[in-house]
């Protein structure tokens, strides 16, 4: 009742409409189930993977009230959640035995059931016609998108098949192939390609879930096999071969180890080749990696599943007794540190909550849709209930608006820190866009086109809206924080704002360039790509705590300094 009380205050009522925009863009990124209106619904998983990616969960609010708030909002009952469990459990055994029993001819492809129409997704990739090759990465692009939100066919299609046929036609696949926006989306002529190749038999419309399963599978084993002739590292390592885990897990802390000493693979590899041969036994590789974890003390001593590993060169078909040489080993470490990267950029949250995100979904989106208005609902509450509840004494005697400011500003950073983190990464791997750059093949009207392509939440939001939060200009804030200012006014103050040398902030606050005199009329000069002054783990809090106390006063004295120069 304190929460709701605190949304119905005028400032919050017009904080809320002020920034709605703001975040219905972001519902739209993160809702993970479509409607049959068109519209979105936010699963709990997803909620939960929103509050991840912005510094909420679970640093200032957990797992069991993220999970009060949206039952609250979409008045879902506890006992909802039995049906959806054994509806998981069930449907997979019953479509896998329909499926081996009444199959007609088929084949295998990579240790997988194909149905006989879906011959086409084993063909080589230079054989596959244009039509082919670009239905292929449309079912990639669907799979991608399911594997990231963790969900089935079943449950993407389930608002649009309301006759429980466990079908789709034509209409029903624009609508969620809409709703998944993906980058570089397909036309409707695409689409129509693909239900000619996914369909069984010529003149029926419709097509089963199971066909759909089963060809974005073998779209995925395509990808991964694409990217394991590349770079095996990059599966993921539940999916790994044992020599491919091995290798991973062994040479994955030794890159560590390496960075944490300041060697370099070569120079880590000469220093074992004594007898400059080029050539090093895979034992001595494996001793000298163990004592070096040893050797150093920065690093762990305590043993490690990386360190039980008799033989991670395994996986190029080396045995104990055999020699690398320098460039099999570079190449090597090169690798994971590639996949590591790409990892980093993918901006995918791997909380075990995600994983089993099946026991989170909720029991019927068509009854109690969780929409963009209690999605804005639900974030202000996290915000008052973080502060009134967890906070200190000034902070919890905040007004509902202070709170609801400090949230908006906390987002923001957080928000600017995850861009100038893929930036940063993107410029290691060697990466100027986000976008795809493989050129399609085929006819002159598709030459140039671009396959599509699932982008994360995150990654989708930073691509095409970068500037979200400062183009909220309807938010009141001081008048050094206006985006006219600079775009980094607010990050920059929260910064460089310290307690004083030998203080506490209860003693005043300072900002560094500002004279001790001064009452906050100017900030000194302001630095294009600002670092974080770390003073402990509360005072990024504190800053912004000062930031929202004080907006008032610096407005005024703002204004003073101006009309003193006038």
């Amino acid at each position: 009742e304190n929460l709701l009380s605190s949304l119905f205050e005028p400032e919050v009522l017009r904080f809320m409409s002020q920034t709605s925009q703001l975040f219905r863009v972001i519902f739209k990124a993160y809702a993970d189930i479509p409607l049959a209106t068109g519209q979105g619904h936010m699963s709990l998983s997803a909620l939960v993977r929103f509050a991840a990616d912005f510094g909420l969960f679970p640093h200032k609010v957990d797992f069991k009230t993220i999970q009060w708030l949206y039952n609250t909002e979409s008045q879902v009952a506890p006992q909802a959640a039995e049906p959806r469990t054994n509806s998981i459990i069930m449907a997979p055994r019953k479509t896998r035995k329909k499926t081996m029993v009444n199959s007609e001819e088929g084949l295998l492809y990579h240790h997988k059931w194909l149905k006989p129409h879906l011959a086409w997704m084993s063909k080589e990739p230079a054989s596959m016609t244009e039509a082919e090759t670009r239905s292929c990465f449309i079912l990639t692009a669907i799979d991608d998108w399911l594997e990231s939100h963790n969900l089935k066919v079943k449950e993407v299609f389930a608002n649009t098949d309301t006759a429980n046929t466990n079908t789709f036609t034509l209409q029903d696949l624009q609508l969620v192939v809409d709703f998944m926006d993906f980058e570089d989306p397909p036309s409707s002529g695409d689409l129509q390609a693909l239900i000619g190749l996914l369909v069984l038999r010529q003149g029926s419309t419709a097509i089963d879930f199971p066909t759909l399963e089963m060809a974005r599978v073998a779209a995925r084993l395509a990808k991964e096999s694409r990217s394991r002739a590349r770079n095996c590292f990059l599966k993921d390592l539940a999916k790994m071969s044992k020599r491919e885990s091995s290798a991973y897990l062994f040479f994955t802390e030794l890159a560590a180890n390496l960075e944490l000493s300041g060697l370099a693979p070569g120079s880590f590899y000469r220093m074992l080749d004594v007898d400059h041969t080029g050539l090093v036994s895979v034992g001595v590789v494996v001793r000298q990696a163990r004592s070096l974890q040893q050797a150093e003390p920065g690093l762990s001593s305590s043993r490690t599943a990386a360190t039980a590993i008799d033989n991670p060169f395994a996986l190029i078909g080396k045995t104990v007794d055999d020699d690398v040489t320098q460039e099999e080993f570079v190449d090597l470490l090169e690798e994971i540190r590639e996949a590591s990267r790409l990892r980093e950029a993918s901006f995918e949250q791997k909380h075990p909550l995600f994983i089993s995100s099946g026991t989170v979904q909720p029991a019927n989106a068509k009854e109690s849709p969780f929409g963009a208005e209690a999605f804005v609902k639900v974030v202000m509450k996290i915000g008052l209930m973080y502060l009134t509840y967890y906070g200190n004494e000034p902070q919890a005697q905040l007004s509902s608006f202070h709170k609801l400011l400090w949230l908006f500003i906390y987002m923001h950073w957080y928000f600017d820190s995850s861009r100038q983190k893929a930036e940063e990464l993107l410029r290691q791997s060697g990466l100027e866009r986000l976008r795809s750059k493989r050129p399609s093949r085929g006819s002159s009207g598709d030459l140039g086109r671009r396959y599509p392509k699932h982008l994360p939440a995150m990654r989708q939001l930073l691509v095409r809206h970068p500037t979200i939060f400062m183009d909220v200009e309807e938010v009141e804030l001081p008048g050094w924080a206006t985006p006219q200012r600079t775009a980094d006014a607010i990050l920059a103050a929260a910064f460089r704002d310290v307690p004083k040398q030998g203080g506490s902030p209860e003693d005043g606050w300072r900002v560094e360039g500002m004279d001790e005199d001064d009452s906050g009329a100017c900030l000194g000069p302001i630095e294009e790509d600002p670092q974080p002054v770390v003073q402990g783990p509360t005072t990024l809090e504190q800053t912004l705590l000062a930031t929202a106390c004080h907006a008032h006063d610096l407005a005024e004295s703002m204004s003073e300094a101006d009309v003193g120069r006038s």
